[in-house]
């Protein structure tokens, strides 16, 4: 529903696609065999993710997909690419906030707000004039034997809000691990979809994104809905002690 109601032309964003194809609900039926790329990061999930990541790829298997490994040669250069765009953006939408009252925000998220004020602007319009090209070399090369591409959503669990409280390299370091395996689709505009596919060691929800080309949100979701009448996960609730979590005990 919400979906069907963002979706169309918006007059106000001189960057909007006309002439997509139409979206319909309930997604279309799967009636072949999908390729299925398990895409190769240059980052590290923990163990816990992978061993659910790697679950669920025997699950699709079972639906009747075909799976195998897809690499992706741009990850890196992507990465650098996203992260200029999406903290410069961040930095320019809370500027006038930021100078105005800066002890409004927490050490952490001050410190990447500064940082991002300090991109020059050529870095910034570079990134943006690459994201066409980035994305047609994704579709030609990674998308070449596959329909869908699969990955973590996050490189880890949820972590407590203190582990994002201060400025530090672990702070920063677990920042990357929430954001590196999402961050590069959202630059180059494609569409993407979470389901729930088990729980980590500390008994919180871990899930996988299936990717798919530019205007596939139909096909994403046909797959999505295929995997969850396969799996239950999507039904079960993580049994954790929030008391304990936010260290009240």
């Amino acid at each position: 529903m919400i979906f069907s109601a963002i979706l169309g032309p918006d007059g106000l964003d001189p960057l909007v696609v006309t002439g997509a194809p139409a979206f319909e609900w309930p997604p279309l039926s799967l009636e072949r065999t999908l390729r299925v790329g398990v895409l190769e990061m240059p980052e590290q999930a923990d163990r816990d993710v992978e061993r659910c990541i790697e679950q669920a790829v025997i699950d699709l298997r079972g639906i009747g997909h075909k799976v195998s490994v897809a690499r992706w040669s741009d990850m890196a250069d992507v990465q650098t690419l996203a992260e200029t765009v999406h903290q410069s953006e961040a930095s320019t939408i809370h500027d006038a906030l930021l100078r105005k009252d800066p002890e409004s925000y927490d050490e952490f998220v001050r410190a990447r707000l500064e940082d991002g004020l300090m991109i020059p602007a050529v870095r910034y319009l570079q990134a943006q004039s690459m994201r066409l090209v980035m994305v047609r070399n994704f579709v030609e090369n990674v998308f070449s034997g596959f329909d869908v591409l699969v990955l973590p959503t996050v490189a880890c669990q949820a972590p407590l809000a203190s582990e994002l409280k201060e400025d530090s390299q672990a702070s920063r370091k677990m920042l990357r691990k929430l954001t590196c395996f999402t961050r590069p689709f959202s630059y180059l505009g494609l569409p993407a979809l979470t389901v729930p596919c088990g729980f980590g060691d500390a008994g919180l929800p871990i899930g996988l994104q299936i990717v798919g080309r530019p205007f596939a949100e139909n096909f994403i979701l046909a797959i999505g809905q295929s995997y969850q009448k396969a799996t239950q996960w999507h039904t079960a609730r993580p049994q954790i002690d929030l008391a304990e979590l936010s260290g009240l005990k």
